[in-house]
C-alpha cells in the first residue's frame, strides 16, 4: 500500500511539472499576443503603471523585450510600453486614417496599390518623437510624425 501511494504521488508530480504554463522569457517576443500573467511583469514594470493609472484594468504583454500594458480609458483602447526597468518607453494608440498625416495614406496608395488601411497607430515615445505604423502588404510601414517614410517591417 505504502508503495502505491509513493508510486501515486510520483505519478501525480511529475503530471503537474508539465502542466505548468509556459513564459516567454525577459527579451523574447510573445509572439502568439498571449496575455502575460502578472506575477511574470517585473515589479518595477507594474508599480511604474500603478502609479500613472490607479485602479485601472490591465492586461500584459511582452514585445521585443517590452512590457506592454492595454487598457481602456474613455473608450479609447491605449497601450503604454516600458522596458525592463521600468521606465517608460512610450504610448501606442489607435488612430483612424483621417487623423494620420495625409503624407501616410498618400504614401500607401501609391506604394500598395488596392490597399486601403482604415487604422494604423501612433506611437509617442517617452522622449516625444511620434512615429505612426501602418499596415500594408503584410508589413508594417513606418511613418516619422510629418507622415515621411521611415522603413517597413515585417509584421
Amino acid at each position: 500500500m505504502l508503495k502505491e501511494s509513493i508510486t501515486l504521488l510520483l505519478v501525480v508530480f511529475s503530471l503537474s511539472s508539465f502542466a505548468q504554463v509556459q513564459i516567454p522569457p525577459s527579451g523574447k517576443n510573445n509572439e502568439n499576443n498571449e496575455e502575460l500573467p502578472l506575477a511574470s511583469v517585473p515589479k518595477q514594470v507594474r508599480s511604474a503603471f500603478e502609479k500613472d493609472h490607479p485602479g485601472v484594468r490591465v492586461t500584459w504583454e511582452i514585445e521585443n523585450a517590452q512590457y506592454e500594458a492595454t487598457y481602456t480609458e474613455n473608450g479609447q483602447k491605449n497601450t503604454v510600453i516600458y522596458e525592463e526597468s521600468g521606465d517608460l518607453f512610450g504610448t501606442e494608440t489607435r488612430v483612424k486614417s483621417e487623423d494620420m498625416p495625409t503624407r501616410i495614406i498618400h504614401y500607401i496608395s501609391q506604394h500598395y496599390k488596392g490597399s486601403n488601411p482604415q487604422f494604423g497607430k501612433k506611437i509617442t515615445k517617452a522622449n516625444g518623437e511620434v512615429n505612426y505604423y501602418v499596415k500594408a502588404d503584410n508589413n508594417k510601414q513606418i511613418f516619422d510624425s510629418d507622415g515621411k517614410f521611415i522603413r517597413s517591417e515585417k509584421d
